[in-house]
């Protein structure tokens, strides 16, 4: 019996790698002498694919697919358990060494994840400088507190998937009734009023996007401290940036439309529209243009100065000779020069560009955001630091403000390659009042960037502001985690982020996931009918305007849940985790400065591309929601693209009533 068995593993194995091997030559083969074109090869392409070889071939496949799959499932199944079982607590060191060693598994295993893509990547995207047990311990940390508690919620493999389907019925309904919103507020005839509510029949019941608005709510009172300690540390109730020179109310904290009439909000569109640009060219654009030029030393990750053997300007001053610069022509900025770049990308170093704007008249400073396993890592280093030792060197009062661990750190590696090279005070020096022979004489300082980079030009803007104090910060698609709340509301004199949509980055805060796990806990609660029926429900495709019926038919209403012992512990394990957050208020980090809303308003078309823009503030971005579009809106090019088809709109309507 043994050798039959045997010999039926070794056969079995043999014909799968038999089928496998000659399948994947036969389709290689094919396809590479009949790629869409010619005729070779073609008679054996489909002479092949219409065999019950072929269809062998298939079905091993998806089975070698099966089994590639399930074996990370039950690694992270082994690791998940490992993770959270229960420690001793007889002895305090005891639970400290097991607590610690919990903390290195984990920063392990998220380690070993980017490792994998890295070798997935062929090295791509870079990976070799990262350290799992220093640079990723605020991930393993946060972690371990999302996922390790004590509290046992009696819940099965069903309940966790009918719970993630009516939630993201929920969000539908809560996006539609923002677009609708958004609708109504584009086909206003003056646009200018505060956003009036709109009645959607039973969304305001059923609908979770009122909660921020609704102090009653569970959830709000996980901001409740929050909200205290930003109303005290707020400094006023009108915005300086955003002048009421027709009597209209700009507070910071109410949601306005940008209108065409008024001025100022018309400079930020076209800020904002030509800024992107620059923040996204610096990602792939301006080093490939170089590489292919060949003005750069260093290669890919090299360095761009047209002035480091020491060429002044041509009438003999310390400037910079714009005219040795790289011309941005070929991107359709022939009156931009790029002055200097590096591309150079780890743990500390991140690659950034200054440009001239000679025809907006003005530097930038252009940030690149997320684009490595590197800059990844940074981005999981979201622990709180102080400012304090920062603001002493730069000279700024920055007692009691704190910023993202990571994005400080490349911001101090910046900052000091910017004093070293000098560049930034070649091109604008502070005693600049007399010098007409300086080509950027009377200039302005802007700082821009992306997703991480965003988050890094606000943290450069405060610690440049002290040497330019009309420095103004564009900040596209920031971290929700970037700075504290006293430091986001002084930003607001001199930073304007941008968010589009329900993009995931600007609400990425512990808050704002903890608010996500307290709604799908809850969802299991408002359940009213059987869990058949519900699943039953949420396989029939539901449009837009019946969502709200339906997810009514399916819920109770958050003000009539009925009490069970589900419930109880639900309500214990909350009222818990938010004594956690109200402890660490001071030093919650937030999204920096003002925001600016791009809000998606479905036209009658169905154009989902139409974007109102709304001053907001950052109460509005407390909701994740759970969509493909969350990651889809933060793509750099597609930033753009929203924001130069909102500045084109807005033109339009000011040529047509010209």
């Amino acid at each position: 019996l043994r050798s039959l068995i045997w010999v039926k593993f070794i056969f079995m194995n043999l014909l799968l790698v038999i089928v496998l091997g000659s399948g994947i030559y036969l389709v290689a083969e094919g396809r590479r002498t009949n790629y869409g074109c010619g005729e070779e090869g073609d008679d054996m392409v489909h002479h092949f694919e219409g065999t019950p070889w072929y269809a062998m071939f298939c079905v091993v496949m998806v089975t070698y697919a099966f089994e590639l799959l399930l074996c990370p499932c039950m690694i992270m199944n082994q690791v998940g358990k490992s993770i959270t079982s229960e420690t001793s607590k007889s002895r305090l060191y005891g639970f400290i060494v097991n607590k610690e060693r919990s903390h290195r598994n984990t920063a392990a295993c998220i380690g070993g994840c980017l490792q994998c893509l890295r070798c997935l990547s062929c090295n791509r995207l870079g990976g070799g400088k990262i350290r799992a047990q220093t640079d990723l311990k605020d991930a393993s940390v946060a972690f371990m507190d999302f996922f390790n508690f004590n509290d046992k919620f009696d819940i099965v493999l069903s309940d966790v998937w009918i719970a993630f389907k009516m939630l993201g019925r929920v969000h539908r309904e809560r996006k539609y009734k923002s677009s609708q919103q958004a609708r109504f507020d584009k086909q206003s005839k003056s646009g200018e009023q505060l956003v009036p509510s709109l009645d959607l029949g039973f969304i305001n019941e059923n609908n979770d996007s009122d909660r921020a608005a609704d102090d009653s709510s569970d959830e709000n009172d996980l901001f409740v401290a929050e909200d205290n300690f930003s109303n005290k540390n707020a400094k006023r109730n009108y915005h300086p940036n955003v002048p009421d020179e027709d009597g209209n109310d700009t507070s910071t904290t109410r949601k306005t439309v940008l209108r065409h009439t008024r001025a100022s909000d018309m400079h930020h569109i076209h800020q904002a529209a030509r800024f992107s640009h620059y923040a996204m060219g610096v990602y792939d654009l301006y080093p490939d243009a170089l590489l292919a030029a060949g003005q750069i030393n260093g290669g890919r990750s090299g360095v761009y100065n047209p002035t480091q053997r020491g060429e002044s300007h041509s009438n003999g001053t310390d400037g910079i000779s714009l005219s040795s610069c790289f011309r941005l022509t070929d991107f359709g900025f022939p009156e931009t020069a790029l002055a200097y770049g590096t591309f150079a990308n780890d743990i500390l170093a991140t690659p950034y560009s200054i440009l001239v704007d000679e025809d907006a008249r003005t530097v930038i400073v252009s940030i690149r955001g997320t684009a490595t396993l590197e800059d990844m890592v940074t981005d999981l280093q979201f622990s709180s630091v102080a400012m304090e030792r920062v603001g002493e060197v730069c000279g700024f009062d920055g007692k009691g403000t704190y910023s993202h661990r990571g994005m400080l750190t490349k911001s101090k590696w910046i900052y000091n390659d910017l004093t070293r090279r000098k560049i930034l005070a070649r091109l604008l020096p502070t005693d600049d009042s007399g010098n007409s022979n300086n080509p950027c004489h009377n200039f302005n300082l802007i700082f821009t960037g992306h997703s991480l980079g965003a988050g890094i030009a606000a943290i450069l803007g405060t610690m440049f502001r002290p040497t330019y104090p009309e420095l103004k910060c564009y900040a596209f698609c920031p971290p929700g985690c970037s700075v504290s709340i006293n430091l986001a509301l002084q930003c607001e004199d001199y930073v304007t982020s941008i968010v589009v949509g329900h993009d995931l980055v600007p609400r990425i805060r512990g808050s704002n996931f903890e608010m996500l796990r307290f709604e799908f806990l809850e969802i299991l609660a408002r359940i009213k009918v059987p869990k058949i029926k519900a699943w039953r429900d949420t396989r029939i495709p539901c449009k837009n305007k019946d969502l709200v019926v339906r997810n009514k038919r399916l819920l109770y209403s958050k003000n009539e849940i009925p009490m069970s012992s589900y419930f109880t512990e639900l309500k214990s394990f909350q009222q818990k985790r938010r004594g956690t957050f109200s402890e660490l208020v001071e030093t919650n980090l937030h999204i920096p400065g003002r925001i600016i809303h791009l809000v998606n308003a479905i036209d009658c078309s169905g154009n989902k591309n139409k974007y109102l823009p709304y001053w907001e503030s950052s109460k509005s971005l407390r909701e994740i929601d759970l969509s493909i579009e969350v990651m889809v809106s933060s793509v750099v090019f597609l930033v753009h693209d929203f924001v130069q088809s909102l500045n084109c709109r807005y033109v339009l309507i000011l040529s047509e009533r010209a």
